[in-house]
């Protein structure tokens, strides 16, 4: 089956090490617990996605080494397509997870094989099938990975294909006429509220300018839920009132659990609750794939009182 959406960004072997307390500088502090667990953002929106029944195609890059075929044979085991998932000469990326007692966690990356993806890796004729594009934020920082990108984001807007791009601090940091500079204008926005402050460069009347060329600005605000930014006027959702264990990939969780529902074609403000809903579910157990299922995604928003949005993601199931 053809991919729906195609994620773009980086796949790392995530260490995710859970501790009391974080050692000071030059200190050294034990861990009660270690996991080692597939992740990357762009790689734990794929699975999500999968979980979830979408046909889902992942773009990367991995090393030539064992946790190269690790990661591989972990998408594949998730029916997400790897066709486009490239082997360099490179060690696989990884990433360093301290959890404190609080599920906050503190991250320490290795891009490695990541960034050397190219655009001859790309398959245009694969991207103008889909219904959408993701790509992480930091696929645009470096070449040639920033060239592979920039190829995928034209080809999807040369085709009408939504593109969404979740941004990381760095790039918010640039402001919003540097976003349109660097990369164009993506279809919809992804950030928090730290970046959401700097994209706006804490000017709320630079929104207007945002959103006459962006459809959807959402921003993800932890625990106070999510708010969605359009031109037809604003939406906030509740977070969901859950026992956290950590918050690892929950930004990745909410990104596919609004993807998903905005493909299925619900209105914005039920997005932002199934966002919110998968991030939760996230945050209730250990590591990014700490994933739902469908059948999951449903029980869990019944039983949270939302059971017409239960609803509507099983009969738009039905239509498709």
């Amino acid at each position: 089956m053809e991919p729906e959406v195609f994620s773009l960004g980086d796949v790392n072997v995530d260490i995710i090490m859970y501790v009391d307390e974080l050692p000071s500088k030059g200190g050294e502090s034990l861990s009660r617990r270690v996991e080692v667990k597939p992740g990357g953002a762009a790689a734990n929106l794929a699975v999500a996605l999968s979980r979830l029944g979408v046909p889902t195609g992942f773009i990367g890059a991995v090393g030539n080494d064992i946790f190269g075929d690790y990661l591989r044979r972990d998408l594949e085991s998730e029916d997400v397509d790897t066709t486009m998932l490239a082997e360099k000469e490179a060690t696989s990326g990884f990433t360093v997870v301290v959890v404190t007692e609080d599920g906050e966690r503190t991250m320490l990356g290795h891009r490695g094989a990541n960034r050397m993806l190219e655009p001859g890796d790309i398959n245009e004729s694969s991207i103008e099938k889909a219904e959408m594009v993701f790509i992480s934020g930091y696929a645009f920082l470096e070449p040639p990975q920033r060239d592979a990108a920039l190829k995928v984001f034209g080809t999807a807007k040369r085709h009408g294909i939504p593109v969404a791009v979740d941004l990381p601090e760095v790039m918010a940091s640039i402001g919003w006429e540097g976003i349109r500079q660097m990369v164009g204008s993506p279809d919809i926005i992804f950030v928090n509220e730290h970046e959401s402050s700097l994209l706006l460069k804490n000017d709320e009347s630079k929104l207007k300018d945002v959103l006459s060329e962006v459809a959807m600005l959402v921003v993800k605000m932890g625990a106070k839920g999510a708010r969605l930014h359009t031109r037809e006027g604003t939406f906030t959702a509740p977070a969901f009132k859950i026992k956290v264990v950590d918050t690892v990939g929950a930004g990745d969780a909410f990104d596919a659990g609004f993807i998903y529902a905005l493909t299925r074609g619900l209105k914005p403000k039920e997005c932002l609750v199934v966002g919110n809903a998968v991030a939760a579910w996230k945050c209730a157990g250990p590591g990014a794939r700490h994933l739902p299922r469908l059948k999951d995604l449903k029980e869990f928003l019944a039983q949270h009182g939302y059971k017409e949005i239960e609803d509507m993601l099983e009969f738009s199931g039905l239509l498709r």
